[in-house]
């Protein structure tokens, strides 16, 4: 058994144990994104993510690599991290191997990714549906991309008036991101007033003066679906 994986399960009972753990691995860091890819799946493979939140979340953290070639193990304990994890402990770097679990399965399997993320989202917003994170945004992009439109209803029903914190990695790019799709969706099953409410917070959302990608396909369907509703676009 590793040191690092000896360390993790010996290390994560006490809340003191928890922080002596987490000084510990954040000496290890450039250990552990240095070691080979397959080392750190099998440290994984021994720990249970429901016991071992913070360890697991760090060396999943740790694969978080630009060649990464092992892309099924790490959707799969990136999954059991979703479904089991303690995830309020460490939400920064939750969303950080979220964004990568994404992309991951956008290539070949969005339906698992959805299954995995609204587990995630259940645990980190703890019923608190009015609670927009960057797990949401992601759903939604796997949803749209798997047709799976009765999913994706039933995550935008909720209004979502409470964001997720910038210091904790939520993005502009989640938020313009998380009404796009969720227009997207709208539209598609022909909610043409919650489309229209949807794209108009896209554009309306600050963005230091730039206006993005995001912004500018909103504003098209923004105008499609203000026609189809109103009779007329309606001017911001």
């Amino acid at each position: 058994m590793s040191d690092i994986v000896h360390k993790i399960i010996g290390l994560s009972s006490s809340s003191e144990d928890l922080k002596e753990l987490s000084r510990f691995l954040s000496l290890q860091e450039k250990r552990i994104r240095m070691q080979a890819e397959s080392d750190v799946v099998q440290w994984l493979a021994q720990l249970d993510p429901s016991e071992h939140t913070i360890g697991y979340l760090r060396l999943l953290v740790g694969l978080l690599r630009e060649n990464l070639k092992d892309l099924n193990s790490f959707k799969q304990l990136a999954a059991r991290l979703l479904k089991e994890g303690k995830l309020k402990s460490d939400r920064k770097r939750v969303y950080q191997v979220a964004r990568q679990f994404v992309q991951i399965c956008l290539l070949d399997d969005p339906m698992f990714g959805i299954r995995a993320l609204r587990q995630g989202i259940g645990t980190i917003t703890g019923g608190n549906d009015s609670l927009l994170t960057p797990l949401h945004t992601g759903a939604l992009h796997l949803c749209i991309k798997a047709k799976a439109y009765g999913e994706a209803k039933d995550i935008v029903s909720a209004s979502k008036i409470e964001l997720e914190q910038k210091r904790l990695g939520f993005t502009i790019r989640d938020y313009l991101g998380y009404y796009y799709y969720a227009g997207h969706v709208c539209c598609v099953i022909k909610n043409f007033r919650g489309a229209f409410d949807n794209f108009l917070n896209v554009l309306t959302a600050p963005t230091e003066g730039c206006v993005s990608k995001i912004q500018v396909y909103a504003y098209q369907r923004y105008v499609i679906v203000s026609l189809l509703e109103f009779g007329e676009v309606l001017f911001i």
